[in-house]
């Protein structure tokens, strides 16, 4: 199973960590991660860096935050 859009960078997941691991234990292999800005970027490159199996990144910018 893939999770095709979650913002784990969000304030809701202080250490996305432990939703990647739950994620994982419930059967999802991979999530695609948006990005919705720069700051939200650098923070979903950095999980793909550090979950590169599991974490497939989509950068870009949300319309409504610019």
């Amino acid at each position: 199973m893939i999770d095709s859009h979650v913002h784990l960078d969000a304030d809701q997941y202080p250490d996305p960590s432990g939703a990647i691991k739950r994620a994982q234990d419930a059967g999802v292999s991979a999530m695609v991660v948006p990005g919705v800005g720069p700051a939200s970027n650098r923070a979903v490159i950095e999980l793909g860096r550090k979950y590169p199996s599991v974490i497939f990144r989509a950068l870009g910018f949300h319309p409504e935050r610019f």
